[in-house]
């Protein structure tokens, strides 16, 4: 998988925080992810941008402004992006803190469910991330991707 889609990958899992009064962590977490899905779909990288710490840092080398480049750069190369999640782990590791484990598929035509990336090209990576909260807000701190396999998510 290239870089830049890997950085894609990464940041498909964040969008604009969800914060509300009340709810457990880990539902506004995973609505953040949901709504990263989203944004990463209609290819909007200030949406994105919002999400990913100023102390963003991952074992690639990477800070923040280096995975918003390649994200950038992504999108700026196709036509369409569809992406299908499956989430492997979310744990509240601490107050304020937390790792989440995505299997995240990239493809440039519509696909509805796991089974139809058979017959079709997709990127397919499993990424690790771990987010803490800022302000009340989830933000993405760091992350690590590696390529997955069909029979990983299904």
């Amino acid at each position: 998988m290239s870089e830049r889609l890997a950085a894609l990958a990464v940041l498909v899992a964040v969008a604009l925080p969800a914060v509300s009064c009340g709810e457990p962590p880990e539902v506004r977490l995973r609505r953040v992810l949901e709504q990263g899905e989203k944004a990463a779909e209609q290819k909007d990288h200030a949406r994105l941008a919002e999400l990913v710490s100023d102390d963003y840092t991952d074992e690639q080398g990477y800070d923040r402004r280096g995975l918003l480049g390649f994200a950038r750069a992504y999108f700026l190369q196709l036509d369409s992006v569809y992406i299908l999640t499956r989430e492997r782990s979310l744990v509240i590791t601490g107050p304020g803190q937390a790792e989440v484990t995505l299997l995240v598929a990239v493809t440039s035509v519509p696909v509805d469910s796991f089974p139809d990336l058979g017959g079709m090209t997709a990127d397919l990576a499993r990424v690790e991330m771990r987010f803490q909260e800022e302000d009340g807000e989830w933000k993405l701190i760091s992350a690590d991707w590696s390529p997955a396999d069909l029979t990983d998510f299904l």
